[in-house]
């Protein structure tokens, strides 16, 4: 239940603390005098979104914060599945700086709006004027069906495995997709793929070395010139041999004569060892480099071929062709591989859509059954305030493929004249019986919910008389099942309240607030006979409010 409800700088109110019983609270207040601000403030805690317009004082922050004692009512499973902290005293906050910049709070955990929404559809269950239509909402009306027929656990698993299944359709669709791509594209990769089989590729670095073996190949005259010329400047008579031995003769001649020159003998020597190394490589390399037109032509042709391969596929290298020859091929094995998936994921979700139509199939049976329970239950309780000739009936209609909510689709049908069919209840329902209807509903499923807080703001709007005392006595029997908060302008429902609130404005230094306070005994008489004579309260009027407290 809602304990405590702080208010902080919203709107036209700077400060406002309630505390409400866990029973009928009663609120009341003259138009504009700010119940529907405090409205909007516990809209906030429920999550609904707000700008920096709701701030009062742009220097401070709007927070709102509401404590729930929800210890009885077995919410543990939602805080854990949440990822938040359980506590039995629950406190809720929401705070708002003047950039319009939101945040929430759960047992002052930081939250998303969405998570505190999902935690609050389990705390509390606001009616408004706006949201009094839900009835006429398909989804609306199989959740209190599922209540009804207590299958709601169900209907939730059945949801969850309908989710699955429809992602494994989605892959399936997608894996179909892309095997009819790779078949469209199948010829197209079959020619590449056979372009670089032919290639031969197996060397990432075979491009490097032909293109060394080109340079060799296509300068063959040029280099064995300068090497014959420069292997004939080492060996003939007089050349750079002859002359380091002329330069060791010489030396050795006076090495005897210094300690160092038998060390520049010595270097001499390893001179003439490398000098002569160098020759015998030059030789090789002349004999290897003889022209040979051949081969020239075998390796430009491989060259150009690798060059255009590269071009053509936009890649830097043989080792970027050789994956890319991977790929191509890996692409026709996972064309079998693909359709042995299918055909597996087909199998498997023919299996699972037929143990989805059969769950769909036995609660759609409880749903009907339900349907017929809510039907003969609900006329008694709209007679109950003033509804005497309704006529309130489902039309139901099966499903050929499957949703998340089964194969169902019910749309609850109204009339509440003799001798008018049956419509849509949205389209034929006026206001007071919208809201009678819904009440009544509320009140049959109180005995299936342990929604801990029900608010009505102003549901009881077009209605009077004998009919406002009806329904005020529905709302104090639901009080007893739930706490209710209720927002009211009738009398009839005002003295049925536990503890009754009166909103009002203040105006201090030309500013004007808006207050709550809990009436005492004899306020409540004074409230109530305003609501019921006006501003002229007559000795009939507290006789009548005294009447209508005493109940």
């Amino acid at each position: 239940m809602l304990e405590q409800l702080h208010i902080r700088n919203y709107a036209i109110i700077d400060k406002l603390d309630v505390n409400f019983a866990n029973d009928l609270n009663i609120i009341t207040g003259e138009t504009g005098a700010g119940k529907s601000i405090i409205m909007g403030a516990i809209g906030l805690i429920l999550g609904q979104r707000a700008d920096t317009t709701v701030i009062r004082d742009e220097a401070s922050k709007c927070s709102v914060e509401a404590q729930f004692n929800i210890l009885p009512y077995k919410l543990e499973k939602w805080f854990e599945e949440l990822d938040v902290d359980y506590e039995g005293e629950t406190i809720i906050r929401r705070e708002i700086n003047n950039k319009g910049k939101s945040r929430a709070f759960i047992n002052d955990t930081p939250v998303t709006l969405q998570t505190l929404k999902k935690l609050c559809s389990n705390l509390v269950d606001l009616n408004t004027q706006h949201h009094k239509f839900n009835l006429s909402e398909p989804e609306y009306q199989l959740h209190f069906l599922d209540i009804l027929a207590e299958q709601v656990n169900t209907v939730e698993k059945y949801a969850e495995d309908f989710l699955v299944y429809e992602e494994e359709k989605r892959k399936l669709t997608a894996l179909i997709q892309k095997i009819n791509r790779l078949k469209k594209e199948e010829d197209y990769i079959q020619f590449q793929l056979n372009e670089l089989n032919d290639a031969a590729l197996e060397d990432p670095a075979e491009l490097t070395n032909l293109e060394n073996e080109f340079q060799i190949l296509n300068n063959a005259e040029k280099i064995q010139q300068s090497l014959v010329e420069n292997n004939r400047a080492i060996e003939t008579e007089g050349g750079l041999i002859d002359q380091l031995n002329a330069i060791k003769g010489n030396i050795s001649q006076i090495g005897h004569l210094s300690g160092d020159l038998e060390k520049v003998a010595d270097r001499l020597d390893g001179l003439k060892i490398e000098l002569e190394d160098i020759q015998s490589e030059i030789q090789h390399i002349i004999h290897k480099s003889e022209g040979d037109p051949q081969r020239l032509e075998e390796v430009k042709e491989r060259v150009d071929l690798f060059h255009q391969l590269l071009n053509k596929h936009q890649v830097k290298d043989l080792e970027a062709l050789i994956d890319l020859r991977t790929s191509f091929q890996d692409n026709f094995n996972n064309i079998d591989a693909f359709e042995e998936e299918v055909d597996k994921l087909t199998k498997k979700l023919s299996s699972a859509e037929q143990k989805l139509f059969k769950k769909a199939k036995q609660i759609s049976s409880k749903r009907i059954k339900a349907s017929e329970k809510f039907i003969a239950k609900i006329v008694p309780e709209l007679k109950a305030v003033g509804l005497n000739k309704v006529t309130i009936q489902f039309e139901h209609t099966s499903l050929e493929e499957l949703t998340e909510s089964g194969t169902d689709h019910f749309s609850l049908l109204f009339s509440a004249n003799p001798g008018s069919a049956a419509q849509p209840v949205a389209n034929v329902a006026s206001g007071g019986e919208l809201s009678r209807l819904m009440l009544c509903v509320k009140n049959m499923m109180a005995d299936f919910t342990a929604l801990p807080t029900l608010i009505f703001d102003e549901i009881d709007a077009g209605i009077s008389g004998e009919t406002a005392a009806m329904v005020a006595a529905k709302m104090h029997k639901l009080s007893k099942k739930h706490q209710v908060l209720c927002i009211t302008h009738l009398p009839q429902m005002a003295s049925k309240g536990k503890q009754h609130f009166q909103v009002f404005k203040e105006v201090i230094k030309n500013q004007t607030f808006t207050r709550i306070k809990s009436l005492t005994d004899n306020e409540r008489i004074e409230v109530i006979a305003k609501m019921v004579a006006g501003e002229k309260v007559n000795a009939s009027a507290l006789e009548n409010a005294k009447s209508l407290l005493k109940g």
